[in-house]
């Protein structure tokens, strides 16, 4: 639902070449070769590298097209899948080559999780005598499941940078469309979630957090799909307590004032973005709210009790 940052050309380009040898290099692929290496009405295409490289509103039309041309419109279907397993071998490829994996997930360039912004998805090596050592890395999630979908296996766009909850536990194979859903590549540059985090109060300091209904049909399917409320809502007694007690023990006082006397201390050495940054541990500005879990969160919190 978070916006991710695309790869650079040569970046996208260096993944599509090698992965593209690697799908070639298969066993299984000169079965394959006359559909995915050929001529039609006089160009000639390379479907794997359009598979690797194509953005995620045209995933499914060209996984119909090479299918269909691939099991003579629907026979065999299952067979030909388990054989696409074996060339768009993600497990070979990707899961299992730690060094590459590892490139990838710093290709990626998240913090956070995008599909739910609570947990780090960090890329973490170190080096000793010499040798990497890989540590932790994001789980990959298939837009598009693998096991329904092997073309699309490999396709960059098709892999999602994020946590392990939200990866294994809660979306699991459930299909997801980008009609119907928010793909995180198919968002502008900076793109915040239009639905706001906000506190209903209880009691004179219990409170329960609840999430806005957001303009966007796909975001709240999103919402629905990753469990946003129910996860968050274990985080009142976090985070959120946080921020909120700062309304509560003093309600008298616009706690905007607090901000601001905070930055006549400082002489505005730093900016008001930058005071929140540094004592809510968040990121204020859209377009780098996932490199920190909580951002959004926080931050409606912060703006419905006026202290930002």
């Amino acid at each position: 639902m978070w916006y991710l940052q695309k790869p650079t050309k040569k970046e996208l380009d260096d993944y599509v070449e090698y992965m593209s040898d690697k799908v070639k290099s298969t066993t299984d692929y000169a079965e394959f070769k006359p559909y995915l290496e050929c001529e039609i009405f006089g160009h000639r295409y390379d479907f794997v590298k359009m598979l690797l490289r194509s953005e995620p509103q045209y995933h499914m039309a060209l996984n119909r097209f090479l299918m269909n041309r691939i099991c003579n419109n629907g026979n065999q279907a299952e067979a030909k899948k388990n054989d696409l397993k074996k060339v768009f071998n993600y497990q070979s490829f990707i899961s299992a080559d730690k060094d590459f994996s590892y490139r990838l997930s710093n290709l990626k360039k998240t913090n956070a999780c995008p599909y739910c912004n609570r947990q780090y998805t960090l890329t973490i090596e170190t080096e000793s005598d010499g040798v990497f050592l890989h540590i932790a890395r994001p789980h990959f999630d298939h837009w598009y499941g693998k096991a329904n979908y092997p073309l699309l296996a490999l396709s960059f766009y098709n892999l999602i940078p994020s946590c392990a909850v939200c990866n294994s536990s809660i979306k699991g194979s459930d299909f997801m469309d980008v009609a119907t859903h928010v793909h995180p590549y198919c968002q502008k540059f900076g793109y915040e979630p239009q639905f706001k985090f906000k506190a209903l109060f209880t009691g004179d300091k219990d409170f329960m957090l609840y999430t806005t209904k957001s303009p966007s049909p796909q975001e709240e399917a999103m919402k629905k799909a990753f469990c946003i409320e129910e996860c968050y809502r274990y985080h009142e007694k976090l985070e959120a307590k946080d921020v909120v007690s700062l309304a509560v023990q003093r309600p008298d006082i616009h706690q905007q004032s607090i901000i601001n006397d905070i930055l006549a201390a400082l002489k505005h050495k730093v900016s008001s973005d930058e005071l929140i940054r540094r004592i809510f541990g968040i990121e204020i500005e859209a377009a780098r709210q996932n490199d920190r879990p909580m951002s959004k969160l926080k931050k409606d919190l912060l703006e419905q009790f006026h202290v930002i």
